[in-house]
Formats: structure tokens, sequence, C-alpha cells
């Protein structure tokens, strides 16, 4: 089964750092209440982490009022208890990848790591750019913590296809700049 969380959060997310407005602000809170009814403590954890490093490098109203929102709902996760069990290959992947053997488990954080090489491009990104590239980065290594401390996916690396259509549609969405590739 498809798991939403996985595949709209980090999509509203970089669309709300690329542009954060009312309509943006509107689309966050109402992820984020979505997040708290199902409870979906990971990514709620993670979708509070990207709008507080957002709120950190773009201060304004509505992201103020979105990460507010979205902190509320990962507080609420944390209160009630979950009520989906792990799936095998999806959740606890580091954990079994490790157990297995440690050059497994190295080759999984690896693996990990790699999801934030786009946000490798916010170190020369200006301020405009810059902070849906962190955000990005932010969300992504709050899921990828979220899987490594507890029974949550594992993007990219665990067997479900909610993180790769995720992660693909929010890396789409990225103000990157190739310097390979001559402007037209």
């Amino acid at each position: 089964t498809l798991q939403p969380g996985l595949i709209a959060t980090p999509v509203i997310l970089v669309l709300f750092a690329r542009k954060p407005d009312a309509v943006g602000a509107l689309g966050v809170v109402a992820a984020a209440a979505a997040l708290a009814a199902q409870p979906d403590r990971g990514v709620a954890g993670a979708f509070a982490l990207a709008l507080a490093v957002l709120l950190a490098t773009r201060p304004a109203p509505w992201t103020a009022l979105s990460a507010a929102a979205a902190a509320a709902a990962f507080a609420w996760t944390l209160i009630v208890p979950d009520r989906v069990p792990p799936v095998p290959f999806v959740e606890g992947v580091f954990a079994s990848a490790f157990a297995f053997h440690p050059l497994a488990g190295a080759a999984v954080a690896v693996a990990a790591a790699m999801l934030l090489t786009p946000a490798v491009s916010a170190l020369r990104a200006g301020p405009e750019t810059r902070a849906p590239l962190l955000a990005f980065a932010a969300g992504w290594a709050g899921l990828t913590a979220a899987a490594a401390l507890g029974p949550y996916p594992t993007p990219l690396i665990g067997a479900g296809a909610s993180a790769v259509l995720g992660y693909l549609v929010s890396a789409a969405l990225l103000p990157l700049r190739v310097p390979f590739i001559p402007k037209a």
C-alpha cells in the first residue's frame, strides 16, 4: 500500500519553501493535521524538523504558523500510541542491516546519506534557493533518522514505494542549478 504522508509531505514542504504564502500555509496545516490524525510519528517529526529549518532560514509569519502547526502535530503523535505495526523490509532496515553485518549496515548508512546530495548545492545558493534545499535536506534527514531510531519506513532503501515517489517528485521541484548545463 502507498503511504500518502511520505508522498505528499515532501512535495508540500518543497512547494511551501519555494513560496511561503497563505495558500501554502493552509496546505502545511492540513498535512500536519492529517499526520496527527493518522498518527504518523516518523513523518510528523521529519515534517516539523524541516519546517523549523525553513523558519530559521526564511522567517516569516506564514512560515511561523506552519512550523507551529507541524510541531503541534508531532507533539500529538508523541502522546497517542502507534496503531500500525511495522512492515518487514520497509521498516527496521537499519537495524536488520547492522545485525546482518557491520559492512551491510555501513552501506545502508552511506546510501541514506546520499539522499541529501541535492541539498549540497545549498552551499552556493542564494537565499531564495537555499530555503527549499535546506528544508528538503532536513525533511529527508528527519525521515532517515526516524527510520534509524524506530519502526518507521526507511526512505528509498526500504522496499516501500511511497518514499521513492515522494523523493522523486520533491527533488524534481527543487530549484537546482546544474553548473555544466548552459542557460537557454
